[in-house]
């Protein structure tokens, strides 16, 4: 199953008592989020019993934001109500996976392949610089992108020795500039909400729709946007917290001197 929203952290997403895995999507080119994830469940049933809740708890979320007094709980009809008997209102106390605000959630079933076009992406970069398997990475971007791979690993060296202790990470990656062929768009986009306030399509002999059209600009897409691998979880969150937000200073061809702004997220793949 694929719930496509906005960029909701993923951990909300998985079932209770941990259940199955939650991935989240990326661009293939440029590893950006794409506000989706997938969930894989052992069974049909299993798929369909945690959606018929997902969307249960949706329309809970949207009859709360739209009461004008508060006392939504007592006209909550009898099929969004739990067979447990629990309360509503403690209900949507753990539910963060989207907002009342957001009128439907789109959601697909469908098989997916066990690896997607953006984890080979990140797996090749990986495997160059020896971390062993899927080490935790951390995706920049700097913007401007007039840093190259190169120079931001300089920036990151000289801090090391600033504070006379080295980051334990790999030199920064460059992204691979590769030209992808047009993918299949999202099956079900021009469907019409159920009852119950979803987009739902069956896509179950569809590709997963990492991407629409054609990149023909992939080098400009993956410019300025680098792959740092670190040793281990904690140095990769050090990493995320001290570079996030940064401002670098980069000298251009015409010998100006520009500040650009890292931005970092760690990698959950």
């Amino acid at each position: 199953m694929a719930a496509a929203q906005e960029a909701t952290p993923p951990s909300p997403l998985a079932p209770r008592g941990g259940g199955p895995p939650v991935q989240q999507q990326r661009n293939p080119v440029t590893l950006e989020p794409l506000g989706r994830y997938h969930i894989s469940f052992s069974s049909a049933a299993a798929a369909a019993s945690y959606r018929d809740r997902l969307l249960r708890l949706h329309s809970l979320a949207r009859r709360k934001l739209r009461s004008v007094n508060g006392l939504w709980e007592g006209a909550v009809p009898a099929h969004l109500r739990s067979l447990a008997g629990s309360d509503p209102e403690t209900e949507l106390e753990g539910y963060a996976v989207t907002s009342g605000s957001q009128e439907t959630v789109h959601i697909e079933r469908k098989r997916m392949p066990p690896t997607g076009k953006w984890l080979k992406h990140l797996q090749e970069i990986v495997d160059q610089v020896g971390y062993g398997e899927k080490p935790p990475a951390v995706l920049v971007q700097v913007y401007p992108p007039t840093v190259t791979a190169l120079e931001f690993g300089k920036h990151v060296q000289d801090h090391g020795v600033s504070r006379g202790c080295a980051w334990r990470v790999s030199p920064p990656q460059a992204l691979k500039q590769r030209r992808q062929q047009p993918g299949p768009a999202a099956a079900g986009a021009d469907g019409e909400p159920d009852d119950r306030g979803s987009t739902e399509h069956d896509a179950s002999q569809s590709g997963p729709s990492e991407s629409t059209g054609t990149m023909n600009d992939a080098p400009d897409k993956v410019k300025g946007r680098f792959v740092v691998v670190c040793a281990n979880e904690n140095e990769a969150r050090r990493f995320h917290r001290h570079w996030n937000q940064r401002t670098l200073t980069a000298v251009s061809e015409h010998a100006k001197t520009t500040p650009c702004i890292v931005h970092a997220s760690i990698i959950n793949w």
